[in-house]
C-alpha cells in the first residue's frame, strides 16, 4: 500500500487515467438513454425512481470505454488492453460485464449495448455529458460599506476565497421599545477602528486591595477549573457508558432476533436448510410492513443479514444487506460507523460468495474511509485493516498481483492484531480473529503451528467449544500441523473435531460441513489413503454444489481432488468421470477460475488421459499447446503451476514421439514439480508424487538411461525416494499399503 492506503495491485486503468478530452472523470456524469444517470467515480447507476446499483470496477470501467467510443464498434482487443491492461483472463470476463451492464438497464432487447458478432460491442443508448451546476456569482461586497457581522468580508483574502455570505431571514417584530436613533457621526464612530475613546479618569486602586483581589481570582479560578474538569471527566464516563450499553443493548437484540429465528427452526421438525430460509423469508417482509423508526428498522435488517449469512443463504444476505447500505447512508451518513460496519458484513457475504474483486473493492473502499473519518478508532480501523486482509488473501489472478496482495494482506492482519490487542485486548475474540487470519500468510512453519493454537485458545475461553470459529480454529490448525507439521495423526484428530462442532451446529447440507467434507478428504490424501479420501470429496462436491452453486471453485476443486483419489487407487472411468464433469462445469457456466487451480485441473485430466489412452492430439498440436502454456504462465507470474501443466505434456511427448522429446526441458519441469511438493503446496500430496515419480521411472527409457539417471539423481538430491505403489488387490475394495508413510 502507499502513504494513502491505495493498494497498488489493483488499480483502475481507465478512471485513474488523466488528460482524456472526452472524459472528465472528476466532476461529470452521465445520462444513459434520459433513464440512467452513470457516476463513474462512485461507480452507481442510479434511476429517477430511486433506485441505485452498484457497479463493479471492472464493470465501471467497460461502460466508461463505451461511453468514450459510443459512435462506433469497441472491439474485443480495445478491452482487453485498456480495462484488464492486456492480461490474459479470457473472454468470459468481459462477457460477465456486459452481462452485468444489460442486466441493471433492463435490456433484454439489446437497445442499449449491442453485440458486434466476433467484434465487440456498441453503446446504442444515447449518452449526454451531465456536469454540476456552476456556483453562483459571489457578491463583491466592500468591508467599509456595513458594520454587520454576518455580512463582512476578509479583505485580506481574494473574492473567490470569501466564505459564503449567510442571508438574513425576517424575524418577528420585536415587542421591546425602539432604540434611539443614533447619528451619522456615532455611527461612523463605532464603525472606525482607529479612532480611541475619550480618557477617563479613574481613582487608582490601593496596593493592598489589589492584592487581596489577585489571590482570591486566582483561588477562584482554580476551583473553577477543577469544577469544569470534573464535570467533562464525568460527562466523558457517562458518554463511554452510554456507547458501551448501547452496543450490549444491540448485541443482546442480535442475540435475541437469532436465538428467536433458531427457536422457531429447531421446533419446525425438519432440519433441512430450507427450513430457515423460508422462516427467514417470510420475515423480510414483516420488517417492512411494522412501524418502526428509521433506525430501528435498519437494526431488524442487519439482525436478518446475519441470519442469512450464517445459514449460507449468501445470495439473500447480500442483497438485504446492499438494502442496509443505502438505508444508513440515508439515515446516518456515508462515513457512519454504523454504514461502515454494515460494510464489513457486506465484505465477508462477498469473500463467501467468491465475489473476489468486489470484496477486493468494497474493503479497500471502507478502509481508505476509517482512515479519513475515525483515524482514532483502533477498534474500528483494526477490523478495517482485517477485512482488507481477507480480501487480499482471496484476490488472486487476474483480478490481483498475488504476490504482492499476500504481502500487504500480511502487513494488514499483523495491524489487525496490533491495533486489537491495544482497544481489546491481547486475549480479545477479534484478536483471535486476527491470529487465525495472519495464519494463512506466514509461510514459517513452527510459527503457523503456534499462532494456530494461540487463536484456538482464545476462542475456547471465550466462546467455548460450540462454535463457528472455534471449528474453523480446529480446522485450520489441522491443515497446518498436516501441511507443514507433519502431524497428520493430530491433524486428522482436530478436523474430525471441527465436523462434529459444525454437524451439531448446522444441517448436513450446509455449506460450512461441506467445506469440512472437502478439509477432510485433502487430509486422507495427505496420510495416502486416497480411497477414504474419495468418499469425502464425493459427498463436499454434492453439499457446495448445491448450496453455492456448481459452478463454484470450491466445487470444481471438490470435482479435482475426487478424480485424483479415483486416478491413484487405479479407477480410471470413475477419475475420467469426475474431472469431465468439472471441465463441462467450467464450458457450460462460461466461468474462469483461479489459474493455479485451472492449472491443476488441466494436469489432472492429462493424466487421466494418459493412463487411459484418450489423448489424440496430433505432434503439431502438442507442439501448440506446449508453447501457449508457457505463455499463459509468462501473464499469470505462476511458474510452478505452470511447470506442472508442461510436464505433462513432456510427458505425452515422451510417449507418443521420443526423439522430440527435449530432455533438458523435461527435467526442468520435473525439478519444479519436486520442489513444488518440498515448497508444502496443499495440490501436491504424496499420491502424487508417488504418481509422477512411478511413471517418469518408467517411460524414461523410451528416451535414454541418461534420462532415467536425471530422474533418480533429481530424486536422491532431495532426499527423496521414488515411492513404492498402492495397490489394491483385484477381489477386495481393501486399501494395501505397502510402505508406511514417513514426512520429508
Amino acid at each position: 500500500m502507499d502513504g494513502k492506503g491505495t493498494d497498488l495491485e489493483v488499480a483502475s486503468p481507465i478512471l485513474n487515467t488523466r488528460g482524456k478530452d472526452a472524459f472528465d472523470d472528476a466532476v461529470e456524469e452521465y445520462n444513459i438513454a434520459g433513464v440512467w444517470l452513470f457516476n463513474p467515480r462512485n461507480q452507481t447507476i442510479a434511476r429517477a425512481d430511486g433506485l441505485v446499483h452498484q457497479v463493479r470496477a471492472k464493470t465501471c470501467d467497460v461502460l466508461v470505454l463505451l461511453i468514450r467510443h459510443h459512435d462506433r464498434v469497441v472491439t474485443t482487443e480495445e478491452f482487453f488492453d485498456q480495462v484488464w491492461e492486456g492480461r490474459f483472463v479470457g473472454e468470459n470476463v468481459l462477457k460477465r460485464s456486459i452481462f452485468e451492464l444489460r442486466h441493471i438497464f433492463e435490456d433484454k432487447s439489446r437497445d442499449y449495448i449491442a453485440t458486434a458478432p466476433k467484434r465487440g460491442y456498441r453503446l446504442k443508448a444515447a449518452v449526454a455529458r451531465v456536469r454540476p451546476d456552476q456556483p453562483e456569482p459571489e457578491l463583491q461586497i466592500q468591508p467599509q460599506l456595513s458594520t454587520h457581522p454576518q455580512l463582512s468580508t476578509h479583505p485580506q483574502l481574494p473574492a473567490h476565497q470569501q466564505p459564503p455570505i449567510q442571508p438574513q431571514l425576517p424575524s418577528e417584530p420585536e415587542t421591546t421599545a425602539p432604540r434611539a436613533p443614533i447619528s451619522a457621526e456615532a455611527e461612523q464612530a463605532s464603525s472606525d477602528a482607529t479612532v480611541s475613546p475619550a480618557p477617563v479618569e479613574i481613582e487608582p486602586p490601593s496596593p493592598r486591595r489589589s492584592r487581596f483581589d489577585f489571590k482570591r481570582l486566582a483561588v477562584g479560578g482554580f476551583f473553577l477549573f477543577l469544577l469544569i474538569w470534573g464535570m467533562a471527566q464525568k460527562q466523558a464516563l457517562r458518554q463511554a457508558q452510554d456507547e458501551n450499553l448501547q452496543l450490549q443493548n444491540g448485541s443482546a437484540q442480535m442475540n435475541r432476533f437469532m436465538l428467536d429465528m433458531l427457536a422457531r427452526y429447531k421446533t419446525t421438525g425438519s432440519r433441512h436448510e430450507s427450513a430457515l430460509k423460508a422462516m427467514l423469508d417470510e420475515e423480510r417482509p414483516r420488517i417492512d410492513q411494522r412501524k418502526l423508526s428509521p433506525a430501528e428498522r435498519l437494526r431488524q435488517l442487519r439482525f436478518l443479514a446475519a441470519c442469512y449469512l450464517a445459514g449460507g443463504h449468501y445470495a439473500d444476505a447480500r442483497m438485504v444487506l446492499d438494502q442496509s447500505v443505502r438505508m444508513g447512508e440515508e439515515i446516518h451518513g456515508k462515513d457512519a460507523e454504523e454504514v461502515i460496519r454494515i460494510k464489513f458484513a457486506l465484505v465477508e457475504t462477498l469473500v463467501a460468495m467468491n465475489e473476489r474483486q468486489a470484496a477486493y473493492d468494497t474493503a479497500r473502499y471502507t478502509l481508505d474511509l476509517i482512515r479519513t473519518a475515525h483515524e482514532s478508532n483502533n477498534e474500528l480501523l483494526g477490523r478495517g485493516h482485517y477485512w482488507m486482509a481477507m480480501a487480499q488473501l482471496e484476490c488472486i489472478y487476474p483480478y490481483c498481483d498475488r504476490p504482492k496482495a499476500l504481502a500487504s494482506g500480511k502487513q494488514n492482519a499483523e495491524n489487525a492484531i496490533a491495533l486489537f490487542s491495544e482497544s481489546l485486548g491481547a486475549d480479545a475474540t477479534e484478536t483471535g480473529d486476527a491470529l487465525w487470519l495472519l495464519n494463512w500468510f506466514v509461510r514459517d512453519s513452527a510459527r503457523k503451528v503456534e499462532i494456530s493454537r494461540r487463536a484456538l485458545d482464545i476462542y475456547l475461553n471465550n466462546l467455548g467449544e460450540l462454535d463457528e470459529k472455534t471449528a474453523a480454529a480446529y480446522a485450520e490448525l489441522s491443515r497446518t500441523l498436516a501441511t507443514w507439521g507433519g502431524d497428520l495423526e493430530s491433524g486428522e484428530r482436530y478436523m474430525l473435531k471441527a465436523l462434529a462442532i459444525r454437524q451439531k451446529l448446522y444441517p448436513e447440507n450446509h455449506y460450512q460441513v461441506g467445506k469440512t467434507y472437502r478439509y477432510l478428504g485433502e487430509q486422507y490424501m495427505f496420510m495416502n489413503q486416497p480411497e477414504l479420501a474419495a468418499g469425502y470429496f464425493a459427498k463436499a462436491s454434492t453439499v457446495i454444489g448445491a448450496v453455492k452453486g456448481a459452478g463454484d471453485p470450491e466445487n470444481l476443486e471438490a470435482l479435482m481432488w475426487l478424480a485424483k483419489a479415483y486416478l491413484y487407487r487405479e479407477k480410471l472411468p470413475l477419475a475420467e468421470r469426475a474431472i469431465a464433469q468439472a471441465m463441462d462445469i467450467i464450458a457450460t457456466h462460461q466461468i474462469t477460475p483461479p489459474y493455479y487451480l485451472l492449472q491443476e485441473m488441466k494436469a489432472v485430466e492429462m493424466r487421466v488421459k494418459s493412463e487411459t489412452l484418450a489423448q489424440e492430439s496430433s505432434l503439431d498440436e502438442l507442439m501448440e499447446d506446449i508453447k501457449l502454456n508457457r505463455m499463459l504462465g509468462l501473464k499469470a507470474k505462476n511458474t510452478f503451476a505452470t511447470a506442472v501443466v508442461e510436464h505433462e505434456y513432456q510427458t505425452l511427448l515422451l510417449r507418443k514421439e521420443p526423439g522430440w522429446l527435449d530432455e533438458t526441458r523435461y527435467m526442468d519441469t520435473f525439478n519444479l514439480f519436486l520442489d513444488d511438493y518440498l515448497r508444502l503446496n496443499r495440490y501436491f500430496v504424496r499420491p502424487d508424487l508417488q504418481f509422477v515419480a512411478d511413471r517418469s521411472m518408467r517411460l524414461c527409457r523410451r528416451k535414454s538411461e541418461a534420462l532415467c539417471g536425471s530422474v533418480r539423481d533429481a530424486l536422491q538430491r532431495r532426499n527423496l525416494e521414488a515411492p513404492e505403489r498402492i495397490v489394491a488387490h483385484s477381489d477386495s475394495a481393501e486399501l494395501v499399503r505397502t510402505s508406511v508413510v514417513e514426512s520429508f
